[in-house]
């Protein structure tokens, strides 16, 4: 149960990119800049800025699913939670990613 949330942030951005892809009638495998590194190294982000975020919100929710488990949090909760997650990131994300490029191209 905790091995997703140990890689959420590759997961997130490669399930997402694969939904989008499909929705918009493209081959899932077509290479693109719409990776979430490239998007932060575009917003602005040094790559070491860039490398250490990823690095940090992947280990801070490794850390909570963790504790959440040390806590006897019922695992369907955390199963319903990464799967929440799932969602919410890519739409919130790539909603907010791309209101950036707008305001400051």
């Amino acid at each position: 149960i905790l091995a997703p949330w140990l890689i959420a942030t590759p997961l997130i951005d490669c399930v997402s990119l694969i939904a989008r892809r499909l929705v918009n009638r493209q081959s899932p495998f077509r290479a693109d800049r719409e990776h979430m590194h490239h998007l932060m190294l575009d917003a602005g982000f040094t790559p070491t800025q860039m490398t250490v975020t990823l690095i940090a919100v992947n280990f801070l929710l490794g850390l909570l699913a963790s504790l959440a488990l040390l806590a006897k949090v019922p695992q369907p909760i955390l199963v319903l939670a990464f799967v929440g997650l799932m969602v919410a990131v890519p739409v919130l994300g790539h909603a907010t990613w791309h209101l950036y490029r707008k305001l400051i191209v």
